[in-house]
């Protein structure tokens, strides 16, 4: 599972620019963006902001954190959650400067700002769950 993450990670990198030699997956309007030809997925002669770039770029960070990490964790799944949990936010806070509007709204937030706030959750589960497992080790080991 681990080095699924580690390699999920670095590959989704290379993803994400493909998504912007494409022109999916773009950004809002900024007057500094990107700008797209005619004949690619995101709007013409529009300066975009280079939401594919910044993900690549959280996706690289991610692989060289997991890279720092690796022998550090106590248990095989830490780097799932870790990356489960860090995914989430990067994604939840990327999906305001998203400007594709293929992906559906429910109460102001995205679908993956949704799914995000769902594996955030998650991850704080297990991590009290583990809190509370050591916790209660700790107990076992005293008596």
């Amino acid at each position: 599972m681990n080095c699924l993450c580690r390699r999920q990670r670095f590959s989704m990198t290379f993803a994400r620019i493909g998504c912007f030699m494409a022109g999916c997956c773009y950004g809002v309007e900024v007057p500094w963006g990107v700008v797209f030809p005619e004949g690619s997925l995101a709007p013409a002669w529009v300066p975009l902001f280079p939401s594919q770039l910044a993900e690549s770029a959280g996706h690289l960070l991610l692989f060289f954190l997991f890279l720092s990490v690796k022998d550090k964790l106590r248990k095989k799944q830490d780097l799932l959650f870790l990356y489960l949990g860090r995914y989430a936010v990067m994604r939840f806070i990327l999906e305001y400067f998203r400007g594709d509007a293929e992906r559906g709204y429910w109460n102001g937030l995205s679908t993956s700002q949704w799914i995000s706030l769902l594996l955030m959750l998650v991850v704080v589960i297990y991590i009290f769950r583990n809190l509370y497992a050591e916790k209660v080790q700790k107990v076992r080991v005293r008596q």
